[in-house]
């Protein structure tokens, strides 16, 4: 057999329907980039939220010590409760930082 009878005769239609198909997929592969770019801005915002809200409870405990009275009881229960909080923002901290290594893991982990 010679190469021109085993080759398809190509048409204006076989033409359109691969481009309609590969438009298709570019319009899909869009639409994946930008749901996943929305979804990361929603996350950044978050994080964003979460750092403002730890820098705030960080900076109100810096003034409450800087105001402590020359009480030693007083002293002493409030010196307590700032540590707990401290504990508590330790706490959300490693929260999100395990949040975050789960979502770089995992877009490495897609990327490789």
């Amino acid at each position: 057999m010679s190469e021109e009878t085993e080759k398809k005769t190509v048409t204006a239609e076989t033409v359109i329907n691969v481009l309609s198909k590969l438009r298709l997929r570019v319009s899909d592969f869009q639409e994946n980039i930008e749901r996943f770019l929305v979804s990361l801005e929603e996350i950044s915002r978050s994080v964003k939220s979460r750092f403002a809200s730890i820098e705030a409870r960080l900076a109100s405990l810096e003034v409450q010590l800087s105001m402590l009275g020359p009480s030693p009881d007083w002293e002493a229960k409030e010196l307590e409760e700032m540590l707990n909080e401290l504990e508590s923002i330790g706490e959300d901290l490693t929260m999100m930082l395990q949040t975050w290594n789960s979502l770089t893991d995992g877009l490495r982990q897609r990327v490789n």
